[in-house]
């Protein structure tokens, strides 16, 4: 028998040194933002995924430079590999991923990649009925409508909020 695919590259000893891209799209029905792709980046070392929506693919060049500044700041460096499958989709259960503990540690991918453990009490179920804080640029009435009920359709990739439609569709 014949001995396994053996990879050219060497895998990444750390976070952020190695990613991998793609681009999933067009996505019909769109967001209620209009989104229609996705850029996910998929860091080596960790296997931490992300996925930041797009709404024109033109939108990529720009999307990819905010992440990438985004996390060599946090970090202290750029990925020195950059790896575009072209074409084949990654799997699109980005936070379930970053809770599946990788298989050489019994770290998830969230905490390799972070630093920090995730507050698994964030999690709530998708299509939870919730109410939501709501503050207008022009608010200047205590008597003002500030918040509305809506339903839970996600989170976001920073773990700092969720996501909520609104009874108006938004």
């Amino acid at each position: 028998t014949r001995g396994s695919f053996h990879s050219r590259h060497s895998k990444a000893s750390k976070p952020f040194e190695e990613i991998h891209l793609d681009i999933v799209g067009h996505i019909t029905p769109s967001s209620c933002q209009g989104h229609q792709y996705f850029l996910t980046i998929v860091d080596s070392c960790t296997r931490f995924c992300s996925a930041i929506p797009l709404k024109n693919k033109s939108e990529v060049g720009n999307s990819l430079t905010q992440a990438l500044d985004f996390e060599a700041r946090r970090i202290g460096y750029y990925p020195t590999v950059l790896h575009s499958d072209r074409g084949t989709e990654f799997i699109n259960h980005t936070l379930t991923l970053n809770q599946i503990p990788a298989h050489k540690s019994k770290k998830s991918p969230f905490e390799l990649f972070k630093n920090c453990s995730l507050p698994l009490n964030y999690f709530k179920p998708i299509g939870l009925k919730v109410s939501y804080l709501y503050l207008p640029d022009n608010f200047n009435s205590k008597l003002a409508q500030i918040g509305g009920l809506g339903t839970l359709v996600g989170y976001n990739e920073e773990l700092r909020s969720y996501r909520v439609a609104t009874e108006t569709g938004k």
